[in-house]
């Protein structure tokens, strides 16, 4: 093996000594093997589902330590690639005959480096892998669906199932609900469950786009006039629409109960790329962004059909029906290992009251006591409710005689119940179901199968690819002593640089516009002076003086067109003040973007510089 390696070696050095110098044929060799090691860590890193229900796994690799281990080896890499090259200090002093040859050279120096930065992305490759083969999105798909439908049955907060979160049919989707007592109207048909009142009110809308002198959104007239009492108001970037309360309606003949009841409950439990949600036409404010008007739109939708699809299903009062869906929903909680105790039957118990389907039991969303706002504030309270029902005595079911096999209420009379509060302490079960963690597991999946970090940060580390490989040709080109003069010059200067601004707003205290521009420009006449020297100064000024310009000049350029961007970026910004809208290159072009053109640019400075180091290279001592 090792005669094997040692004939390539020789062969390179024989017919590419340029290759065989930057020892790139054995770098990219042993980077690839890494980035396949870091490839199948990435896909068996969360093998196990339990590992997606912490909260953005996407950032497992800088916050589990893996990001120490690519520096450890992406620095053992270099060091010892950077003694084997140097090593050969005949291609220092004898560097290649023309300046596609040295410019080849730097290349290799930069895809050497960024082969040996890079591990991560091979990481979330096999990671996004896993995802895509283990969670295919047309399965995930079905089984979100599954979720939605089932998660009306999680009694985990109270508030789900209160009357104004009805929306089917239509009609509770056109009306605004009103709950605080002040504003009920006390002669008018409205619904009562403890301290609680709700009042359904039709409404008309009016949407205003002028704004007042304080940009605020100017109120309707003559509602402002008339002091016509405000439902809510919905917010967007150029409008907003305020609803205003009509008449009251009587929906007897809708509601069966003011209870808190499963023909309530109208949450989407997961949306894709969009927070847990649960709308609610009592919001009095709501703002939304433009991108996500659509979005919120679907969701409304969504919402109404998750409501359409609980009722019916309860309308048709077949528990076998609702324990399939519960088990359905159990069977996917396995698979993602979500911890819970519930059964299916003994958790059909829980919620099969066919009378109203009155919501009379609640479920912890923790194993422990810290769990929702309820949870939480009762936790310590002695009289919190044991567990009720026994899971072992469940049966079989029978649509025939299952309403007798109704699970029965705490003992505690109603009479102490004054709140609805003291209604969910009293029906708090010891059973429990860690649905923040499904949430968190579904919203992983998608944000890695949707995930773009190579085209959003591949950019970054082309840069530290480019920079290091500057470093490193310029020494080479050059020598040490005039790299290590290159390098104090450099700090020299952007002392200099600094000191001279500080004094700037000393001088130009009272011209702001001529402070802002000072320092950008002062070392733009430097860059252009240093540029201009090395190309045109060659016969004016000492040798070791042109290379340490040269060495600034290559490490220096990249800098220098970001530069022009920054002065196009402020100068935007002063003319902008005086109008209501305006971009600045850096918004409009966005950072990716003015990245790649630095780069290129760069690149082409170098091809070009080459010519002028060989000139330099060819000056007597």
């Amino acid at each position: 093996m090792k005669t094997y390696f040692t004939k390539i070696d020789q062969y390179l050095l024989e017919n590419y000594p340029t290759i065989w110098n930057t020892k790139i044929v054995w770098m990219l060799l042993v980077n690839i093997i890494i980035h396949i090691l870091f490839f199948f860590i990435g896909f068996f890193s969360h093998a196990n589902p339990e590992s997606l229900q912490t909260t953005n796994v996407i950032s497992d690799y800088f916050t589990e330590g893996l990001i120490f281990v690519n520096l450890i080896i992406s620095l053992l890499i270099i060091v010892v690639w950077l003694v084997m090259m140097f090593k050969n200090n005949s291609f220092k002093n004898f560097y290649p005959s023309s300046n596609h040859k040295l410019f080849f050279q730097f290349f290799q120096y930069f895809i050497i480096f960024l082969a040996a930065t890079t591990f991560y992305y091979s990481y979330m490759a096999g990671f996004k892998l896993f995802i895509n083969t283990k969670y295919d999105e047309v399965s995930m798909k079905k089984k979100i669906e599954t979720i939605n439908k089932a998660a009306p049955f999680l009694t985990i907060s109270l508030e789900d199932y209160t009357l104004d979160q009805r929306r089917y049919p239509s009609v509770f989707s056109q009306l605004f609900c009103e709950r605080s007592d002040k504003k009920i109207e006390q002669n008018k048909p409205y619904f009562t469950f403890l301290d609680r009142n709700y009042q359904f009110f039709s409404v008309y809308s009016k949407t205003i786009y002028k704004k007042d002198s304080l940009g605020m959104f100017l109120y309707p007239e003559p509602e402002k006039a008339n002091k016509t009492k405000l439902a809510y108001k919905e917010q967007k970037q150029n409008s907003v629409t305020y609803y205003f309360k009509k008449e009251v309606v009587d929906l007897s003949s809708e509601i069966l109960t003011p209870k808190p009841s499963f023909y309530n409950y109208s949450g989407v439990f997961y949306f894709k790329n969009y927070e847990n949600y649960n709308y609610s036409r009592r919001t009095y404010n709501v703002n939304l962004d433009v991108d996500n008007l659509a979005t919120d739109s679907l969701l409304k939708k969504e919402s109404f059909a998750i409501n359409q699809s609980t009722v019916e299903l309860l309308k048709r009062k077949n528990p076998v029906e609702i324990e399939k869906l519960l088990s359905q929903f159990l069977e996917i909680s396995k698979e993602l290992k979500i911890k819970t105790n519930l059964d299916s039957k003994s958790w059909l118990k829980l919620i099969y009251h066919p009378d109203f389907f009155e919501v009379k039991n609640f479920i912890k969303n923790k194993d422990n006591h810290k769990g929702d706002y309820y949870e939480y504030q009762y936790s310590n309270n002695p009289e919190a409710a044991e567990a009720v029902v026994d899971s072992a005595a469940a049966t079989v079911i029978d649509n025939e005689n299952y309403e007798q096999e109704v699970l029965p209420l705490p003992k505690e009379t109603s009479k102490d119940i004054e709140t609805p509060e003291e209604f969910f302490r009293a029906n708090l079960t010891n059973y429990f179901y860690e649905n923040e963690n499904l949430k968190t597991t579904l919203e992983n999946i998608d944000d890695i199968r949707d995930s773009s970090v190579f085209t959003e940060s591949i950019h970054i580390m082309l840069w530290v690819a480019f920079i290091l490989s500057t470093i490193v040709f310029s020494f080479r080109v050059t020598s040490l002593r005039i790299f290590l003069f290159s390098s104090v010059t450099s700090g020299v200067l952007m002392l200099t640089i600094i000191l001279l601004s500080l004094l700037s707003g000393f001088i130009f205290e009272f011209m702001s516009s001529i402070r802002e521009f000072f320092t950008l420009y002062l070392i733009w006449i430097i860059g252009v002076f240093i540029l201009l020297s090395t190309i045109f100064g060659q016969k004016k000024f000492n040798k070791n003086v042109l290379g340490v310009m040269i060495v600034i000049a290559i490490n220096g350029f990249i800098w220098f067109v970001l530069l022009h961007f920054g002065i196009i970026n402020e100068h935007q910004q002063k003319n902008c003040i005086d109008f209501k809208y305006c971009t600045t290159i850096f918004e409009e072009w966005g950072s990716t973007l003015i990245s790649f053109i630095c780069l290129i640019a760069s690149f082409v400075f170098l091809y070009f510089y080459t010519s002028i180091i060989q000139k330099w290279r060819s000056l007597p001592e």
